[in-house]
């Protein structure tokens, strides 16, 4: 079939079209939302009653740093205040970037210490796990209180075996002990 000028115009705007729906659909979705209260260091929920969870990031699983001072971090940042969602394109899940004054949440809850990084795949995971990497580095929130094992060199056990010769294992804990000897 030969095609005319009249019938390659159609073909062509309706490529177009196709064009600007695949492209809208794979845009950002983003909406302006009040924060009502914020549950955890990954979730809160808006004026509307909408759940929101951050994406990237997650509650720490430590002990070190309590997740009631990790949801405080959020809570001071965002409660009461108007913020920007905004969905990630590689996301498949429900969640979200969250913008305030045009600054990243999800980054600045990584970077005080008060967020984990999650291994789910999106736009920004690098920057991310830089944050992440950088705030434990620094010993910053979370990571300001480490436990003594993490700060202390490997070292020799110095308990007895049952031959009264010293253990061979090598311990982190800060009794110089393994774990059958620090009984």
């Amino acid at each position: 079939m030969r095609y005319s000028a009249s019938n390659c115009g159609i073909k062509h705007t309706c490529r177009l079209a196709a064009l600007f729906v695949a492209l809208s659909a794979c845009a950002l979705a983003q909406d302006t939302v009040m924060v009502r209260s914020v549950e955890n260091a990954a979730m809160f929920i808006t004026e509307s009653g909408d759940v929101i969870h951050l994406l990237g990031i997650s509650e720490p699983t430590r002990e070190a740093y309590s997740r009631q001072e990790c949801t405080d971090v959020l809570k001071k940042l965002i409660q009461g205040k108007r913020v920007i969602v905004s969905r990630d394109s590689l996301c498949e899940e429900d969640e979200w970037y969250v913008f305030l004054d045009s600054q990243l949440v999800n980054v600045i809850m990584l970077q005080q210490g008060a967020a984990a990084v999650s291994r789910q795949k999106h736009s920004r995971s690098d920057e991310f796990r830089a944050a992440y990497h950088t705030a434990k580095a620094d010993a910053v929130g979370n990571w300001s209180r480490s436990q003594a094992t993490e700060l202390i060199e490997a070292v020799q056990c110095e308990g007895l075996t049952r031959k009264h010769e010293q253990c061979t294992r090598m311990t982190h804990d800060p009794s110089r002990r393994c774990w059958q000897h620090k009984k």
